[in-house]
């Protein structure tokens, strides 16, 4: 069975050069071959490919790095990209904190 894009809801993906960066459709309408959307980048109509039983698209056009959004990753209440986004820049600020007290405070053997 594959998953599909439904029209009325909305999918993320990830940029391949920066994870922080989410991409973001709404499937305005779909057809079998194609869905309508609404992208950071205006509306487009998008080519839909399978892969592994899960539909996919490729919202910023077909190159080596493009950034693609499949059907398995809707956006839901609780996993709004700026939920997610403020959810890596915790988890950064933890890292660059960490790092900080290290520099600090050496450990010594």
């Amino acid at each position: 069975m594959t998953i599909k894009f439904v029209a009325g809801h909305s999918y993320y993906g990830r940029s391949i050069g920066d994870a922080d960066q989410i991409i973001t459709i709404e499937v305005l309408s779909r057809t079998a071959q194609t869905i309508q959307a609404k992208t950071d980048r205006g509306l487009k109509k998008l080519r839909v490919k399978e892969h592994d039983g899960v539909e996919q698209v490729l919202p910023w056009g077909n190159y080596s790095m493009s950034p693609s959004v499949r059907a398995d990753r809707e956006v839901t209440p609780a996993l709004k990209p700026a939920h997610v986004s403020a959810a890596v820049k915790t988890h950064r600020e933890q890292i660059r904190a960490a790092m900080l007290e290290l520099a600090q405070n050496p450990v010594r053997h």
